[in-house]
């Protein structure tokens, strides 16, 4: 079956984004061995004027890997702020990655039951991770500074600081898409 087709998130309707993604590397370190690993991330983040309550949001572009070479299932992606993380799951990354879109994260490419990360760090191995966020209704310009994430066996933090404005909302630094 043919994927739906899907219209990234540069285009008019959502304004200009400013996405920095990751690069995977071969080397991983990690403070805490039974936690998800990003190899290669450094802080990056978005901000998306323009974007409707309740509406998803899929982002990618994000490697994780496991330190121990065994399988980690990711149980939570929890934002260290207001907005809302309303799917997340890990692929095999084999070539393109997902960089932002406007769709839900099944549309994307994901398979939302797949939380798995099983790419090894000491091989030099990564998935992707996936985000599906949105905007709740009835609030103004929502974000996060960071994102945890949490296996059974314990949590790291996701550098990824994102921000969806409000459609009204020109005040906030990166939610006017006329401003240059």
């Amino acid at each position: 079956m043919k994927a739906p087709a899907t219209r990234s998130i540069s285009a008019p309707v959502m304004g200009a984004v400013a996405l920095v993604t990751a690069v995977v590397t071969a080397s991983c370190a990690s403070d805490e061995p039974a936690a998800v690993a990003f190899p290669g991330v450094e802080p990056f983040g978005a901000t998306l004027p323009g974007v409707p309550a309740d509406g998803a949001l899929s982002f990618g572009s994000v490697p994780v890997c496991t330190p121990t070479g065994e399988p980690l299932d990711i149980a939570a992606v929890e934002p260290e702020g207001d907005v809302v993380v309303t799917s997340f799951a890990a692929r095999p990354l084999d070539g393109a990655m997902l960089g932002a879109e406007d769709v839900p994260l099944d549309h994307a490419g994901f398979d939302t039951a797949r939380r798995t990360v099983t790419a090894s760090c000491a091989e030099g191995e990564a998935d992707e991770l996936g985000l599906e966020l949105s905007r709740p209704a009835a609030s103004g310009t929502v974000g996060a500074e960071s994102f945890q994430v949490t296996t059974r066996s314990g949590g790291t933090t996701l550098p990824f600081a994102v921000t969806l404005c409000d459609p009204a909302d020109t005040d906030t630094p990166g939610c006017d898409p006329d401003a240059e």
